[in-house]
């Protein structure tokens, strides 16, 4: 998918034509979108504008399925879980949300960030869900329970911007940025069970606002 004007354009890669075009008609949804996410059967695609309101659309037929209510804020990041159960959203209210992905009711309302959720991710069984916030702090929350399992800070960092789960779901990378030029930006790839830091990389005095891949 990609983000374009007021929707989300659906291109076939082969021969590169356009497929779908799904636009939101929602009077704050005019912009483009912040965040895309697939159902592991891709037969459906949870997208954002600049709202507060996800939608979940079928891909097929570009028929909006579930607008997904909760966040007071504009929402930044959403990801789909593995097992395609859940969804979940994260934005400029400070909080993150999971919903049934098939009724949109809200499972959890995570609490206790102070700053925007730049980024969210599940873990590939759709255990734990890691959020990054430009509070300077990274969480790990028990997707069953709501409960939050870690809060990781790093030293001389103003905010973690990416999340990205090893497949075997016993790491995660992220982006930081640094508070002042000195510490610059980072990757740091953290023990997931004891959220220990096991590897850091400096990247200078820029900070990296991509979402890591594993």
């Amino acid at each position: 998918p990609v983000n374009h004007g007021d929707g989300n354009e659906i291109w076939d890669l082969v021969p590169g034509q356009e497929a779908l075009t799904l636009v939101n008609h929602d009077s704050d949804e005019e912009m483009a979108s912040n965040g895309v996410a697939y159902s592991p059967n891709g037969q459906r695609l949870l997208a954002t504008g600049m709202s507060t309101t996800p939608n979940i659309w079928d891909v097929q037929t570009g028929q909006k399925l579930l607008t997904l209510a909760g966040h007071t804020g504009r929402v930044r990041t959403v990801d789909w879980s593995t097992d395609g159960t859940l969804v979940a959203a994260g934005g400029e209210d400070d909080n993150a949300i999971i919903w049934d992905a098939s009724t949109g009711a809200v499972r959890f309302t995570l609490t206790g960030h102070t700053d925007i959720i730049y980024s969210l991710g599940f873990s590939r069984d759709s255990s734990r869900l890691a959020t990054a916030s430009l509070d300077g702090s990274l969480r790990i929350w028990d997707v069953k329970t709501g409960k939050l399992v870690h809060t990781i800070t790093e030293e001389g960092v103003a905010g973690f911007y990416g999340v990205a789960w090893s497949p075997d779901g016993l790491h995660i990378a992220t982006t930081t940025v640094g508070v002042d030029p000195q510490h610059g930006g980072h990757i740091y790839i953290l023990n997931a069970l004891t959220a220990e830091t096991e590897r850091d990389t400096a990247l200078g005095d820029t900070g990296v606002l991509a979402n890591p891949k594993y």
